[in-house]
């Protein structure tokens, strides 16, 4: 939906610097990392941006202690349009629960980033007074007006993982010629966030492309599905499902992939047969004793008090595709943003 209320400071430029014989050392240097949960609790992703190709490794170097690092992994180098850069991601393993790691990503060759730490919070298991599931759940952010929410989450305590449920940078609002200006930006602003808390994200339609002219690189989505890297089954961020302690979390897309949907000529498979098989799985009773709390996010609402007819339009749809599935097995609580207001839905 529009950014009429977006919640990320002003747009922060950054050059590519480039010299005579090659890329610079600021070029290759390693920009904005952030991490993910995997599907298993020992193993994590780092995620970090170059404006230039390194000639080393995508790498990330990490341990218990300050500045000592034990175990070091390298990962996967991948760009969706060089001039734009390059998108390092990292899976580091053999990470204990309970534990703060050290790390630094980049390379002996190019160059290392500074120190970055974050602990490996206890996710398996029931919650308990003293150490309570705590994830902000929030969306539709930018870079306009955005430094309140992103100074209302750095006061947050022991958090397990922050869950942006789409409508990301905004960089589609603006002419195509900004599109990783504001990108970069967003990324920029959230230092102080995500080297050191996994942050976790959905599509929301602002991810969708560029704005006018749009970039034919930025397409179905191409730009969140390299900026980011989230546990699914393939090589997209589109829907993925995580454990975290007593609770199955389903991150699906509104975006795509139902009948009806805005975006229907862009297509990553068949989301409604994963998801039936997902909620049935977690629902099964060995699994529902386990993990009795099913949570599932999108980007669009299921229901809206709004009256605006284009969101009662786009509602239907995905009513259709989807809530009579999330009955059936039982899901406690539906997760969204798109609309800019406030509403809570309470079956009776």
């Amino acid at each position: 939906m529009a950014a009429t209320k977006a919640w990320v400071v002003a747009v922060v430029a950054i050059c590519v610097v480039c010299s005579v014989v090659g890329l610079t050392a600021a070029a290759v240097a390693p920009l904005w990392p952030h991490i993910a949960y995997t599907q298993n609790v020992n193993q994590y992703y780092v995620s970090y941006f170059t404006l230039g190709r390194p000639r080393g490794h995508s790498s990330v170097q990490y341990g218990t202690e300050s500045g000592h690092y034990s175990h070091h992994s390298t990962g996967t180098t991948r760009s969706y349009h060089a001039p734009a850069g390059y998108c390092h991601d990292v899976l580091i393993t053999d990470v204990s629960q309970g534990v703060r790691y050290y790390y630094r990503a980049g390379n002996d060759v190019d160059g290392w980033s500074e120190e970055y730490h974050f602990l490996i919070k206890i996710s398996t298991g029931k919650p308990t007074a003293a150490d309570p599931v705590v994830v902000p759940i929030f969306g539709d952010m930018g870079i306009t007006n955005s430094q309140y929410t992103i100074a209302a989450l750095q006061t947050i305590k022991n958090v397990d993982f922050f869950y942006h449920v789409g409508d990301i940078s905004y960089a589609d609002d603006r002419h195509s010629d900004l599109y990783e200006t504001v990108w970069n930006a967003w990324f920029h602003n959230m230092t102080h966030i995500h080297p050191y808390t996994p942050y976790m994200v959905l599509p929301g339609n602002h991810e969708a492309h560029s704005g006018k002219a749009v970039l034919e690189y930025s397409k179905k989505f191409n730009v969140f599905n390299y900026r980011f890297k989230m546990p699914s089954d393939n090589d997209y961020n589109m829907w993925y499902s995580i454990n975290y302690k007593n609770i199955h979390f389903v991150s699906i897309s509104t975006e795509t992939d139902y009948p009806g949907c805005e975006f229907h000529s862009y297509n990553f498979g068949n989301q409604l047969g994963w998801l039936e098989a997902d909620l049935a799985a977690a629902a099964a009773a060995d699994a529902r004793k386990e993990r009795p709390w099913i949570i599932v996010s999108g980007h669009r609402p299921l229901y809206s008090s709004e009256s605006d007819s284009y969101v009662q339009n786009m509602l239907i749809p995905l009513q259709k595709a989807i809530e009579e599935m999330l009955h059936k097995y039982k899901v406690d609580i539906f997760f969204c943003g798109h609309v800019h207001a406030q509403c809570t839905a309470i079956k009776q």
